[in-house]
């Protein structure tokens, strides 16, 4: 049996009807939002790529056509979470943070914590875990406490390769421990 179809299927979440949405969208919150140009970027190519690379496509479309003054950005991105909803195509937020905001730490947490409820930041927290391991597990930590089970996962997601393949107690990803018994990944 085949994944091809699936994988077909899949990517088109990412298709020319999700960025025009992304577009329209984007307008109606800021009006200054180059939604042709957006569009344009977004699904230049788009044919030709699988999932993960068309998210990539959109959040690249996102850091070309939004304010360059990375608060105005997330604000607008912020507000446009609710209307994509939860699920896969929200990750396009996510993705933009890892575009833009790597060297903008506190206001990239604050973004990835308000993006996960709509849908995972894993992908996101692993670049800042290789990027500041230890500021990016402390606020796991404090995460972890949050009374949003979505902020909780994401605490718990990122951390099972947390930088280079090991976990964040160092020992590899591969084996782990679990009540005195190891398995294997």
């Amino acid at each position: 049996m085949s994944d091809q179809p699936a994988a077909a299927a899949l990517k088109e979440i990412f298709d020319r009807a999700r960025m025009r949405r992304f577009a329209e969208d984007t307008k109606t919150i800021w009006p200054d939002f180059d939604a042709d140009r957006f569009e344009t970027l977004a699904t230049t190519g788009l044919d030709d790529l699988g999932i993960m690379q068309r998210m990539r496509l959109a959040a690249d479309a996102f850091a070309a056509t939004l304010p360059s003054d990375y608060e105005r950005a997330l604000e607008i991105l912020s507000a446009l979470a609710p209307r994509i909803g939860h699920g896969f195509a929200s990750i396009t937020l996510c993705e933009f943070v890892i575009v833009r905001g790597l060297e903008d730490f506190d206001r990239s947490m604050d973004a990835l914590k308000l993006f996960t409820r709509y849908g995972s930041a894993e992908f996101a927290i692993r670049h800042f875990l290789q990027h500041d391991l230890h500021r990016t597990l402390s606020m796991m930590r404090e995460w972890s406490l949050d009374g949003n089970e979505h902020v909780r996962r994401l605490a718990s997601e990122g951390r099972g390769r947390a930088c280079h393949g090991r976990s964040s107690s160092g020992r590899s990803s591969r084996t782990r421990r679990s009540h005195g018994r190891s398995w294997r990944r």
